[in-house]
């Protein structure tokens, strides 16, 4: 039987803080470099509003639900991180707010330095001899849920992320892990793994081999003891049992081992779904990226290797492919080809080309030698073809005030600056649009900032930032 060759999964985290500028004539979002944007000092207040009693707006594409107010003065950063500032240069310090903009504690930190999922951010702090040391800071729990004391943060999965300790300094072939500092640092120490679902670290669960050792699928922590053999534990520390052989994929949620039998399929919680029959020694079962519970079949038939989708019983789902399926884009797409195309289940083309998803349901494909197309993946159907700028996630403009509407086809002509905000929202005036159907959502904005999952948007007469959270429609 052919073994199934690990591939490690763990992906260092991006260690930036990405500040979004705001949009408007005299607000606008902290810069991150030092220097205020244009935000006014002011004093937090808590606003009292809840999101059970929060009013919804139907923004044609969007939903947007009304979740209180943030007061002046603070500054905003991706995925609901709300902070505020205070000395300059060297002193700079940095706060944690919570979503309403108000401290939740008197603790300061050197800098934002990555964000991990909404209202959850790495932060650091130095010590006296200016080496930087990580925690983690939940804003949505209101709490600092790790001390700024590992040297190292990589995410696992969705849900673990390991934490890395140095004891001593390393080499490249002696170490437990490596960071950057003006190049590659390698330490001896250990690591521990930490639940943001329970917002703790998993219970007598270290590592002090390396880094590569640990890996997550679903609920489940998975040790490498050795080339072949891997522990798996509970988010609560307890050895579920040894496996031979395995394989994690993190994203999907899945796990498969080789066996006498054939190739076992394990759900995120390790539990046993199904052991898969070869029928021949070249045959092999991986998991299809980018879905859950959703295995690639690859078989050789006429000497020829082939494709197929499966469920995790081994199902067929899709049409026999003789290239290889790279993952899925939608419910109904595949990505397939080394000089990939866009296919249904049953082989047909539908987009010639490779591009990039969107939230939302859309999907976007450069065209040659300038312009895009624009599909909507819930019908299959291209809604715009041409040489617009792009300049937002949704938002096409000719420059010159004019912003697409896909209901019609048509151009919206507004003379004013297009300023794109999350998904299919645009900021015109002093009123946000959506560009799917060409609806008004909101008026009397003077200024906006979007921070992905948010837009908060400023009146000059009330003096205070309004937060709105933004979801696609189903």
């Amino acid at each position: 039987m052919k073994k199934i060759k690990l591939v490690s999964m763990i992906l260092a985290l991006v260690m930036i803080l990405t500040m979004f500028a705001g949009c408007g004539s005299n607000k606008s979002a902290d810069n991150g470099n030092g220097t205020d944007s244009g935000v006014n000092g002011g004093t937090a207040s808590d606003n009292g509003n809840t999101q059970q009693n929060a009013k919804k707006i139907d923004a044609g594409a969007m939903v947007l639900t009304e979740n209180g107010t943030v007061p002046d003065g603070v500054s905003f950063a991706i995925r609901d991180i709300i902070t505020v500032f205070e000395g300059s240069g060297d002193e700079r310090k940095v706060q944690i707010l919570n979503q309403s903009g108000v401290a939740f504690n008197d603790k300061w930190y050197s800098e934002v330095v990555s964000v991990i999922t909404n209202g959850v951010c790495v932060v650091s702090n130095k010590d006296e001899n200016g080496k930087e040391f990580l925690g983690i800071v939940d804003s949505i729990r209101e709490k600092e849920l790790v001390p700024c004391e590992a040297v190292e943060v990589r995410k696992l999965s969705d849900r673990f992320y390991l934490l890395g300790y140095e004891t001593a300094a390393g080499t490249k072939d002696d170490c437990f892990g490596f960071y950057y500092d003006d190049g590659s640092v390698y330490y001896k120490g250990y690591g521990k793994i930490f639940d943001l679902e329970n917002g703790q670290f998993v219970p007598g669960v270290e590592v002090t081999t390396s880094y590569l050792d640990i890996s997550a699928v679903g609920n489940v922590v998975v040790i490498d003891k050795d080339f072949s053999t891997s522990e798996a534990y509970t988010a609560e520390g307890e050895l579920i049992g040894t496996y031979d052989y395995l394989v994690v994929y993190p994203e999907n949620g899945i796990a498969l081992q080789e066996s006498e039998e054939g190739i076992r399929v394990y759900d995120k919680d390790m539990k046993l779904v199904n052991t898969l029959v070869l029928a021949d020694g070249d045959d092999t079962y991986s998991a299809l990226d980018e879905a859950e519970e959703k295995l690639v079949y690859s078989y050789l038939k006429d000497n020829k290797r082939y494709y197929c989708v499966t469920d995790l019983y081994g199902k067929a789902l899709s049409a026999e492919f003789d290239t290889r399926i790279n993952k899925m884009i939608s419910s109904d797409w595949l990505s397939v080809g080394v000089e990939v195309q866009i296919v249904d289940f049953e082989g047909n083309v539908v987009v010639p080309k490779d591009g990039y998803y969107i939230d939302g349901g859309y999907f976007r494909v450069n065209a040659e030698p300038k312009g895009y197309y624009l599909y909507d993946l819930s019908t299959g159907e291209k809604v715009y073809e041409g040489t617009l700028d792009f300049c937002g996630d949704l938002v096409f403009s000719d420059g010159e005030g004019g912003v697409l509407i896909y209901a019609t086809g048509e151009m919206m002509n507004t003379g004013e600056t297009i300023r794109p905000q999350t998904g299919s929202l645009v900021l015109i005036g002093t009123t946000i649009y959506d560009v799917v159907t060409g609806k008004a959502v909101l008026t009397d904005v003077d200024a906006c900032v979007s921070t992905g999952d948010n837009i908060y948007t400023w009146n000059n007469e009330a003096g205070v930032y309004t937060r709105y959270t933004v979801e696609f429609k189903e």
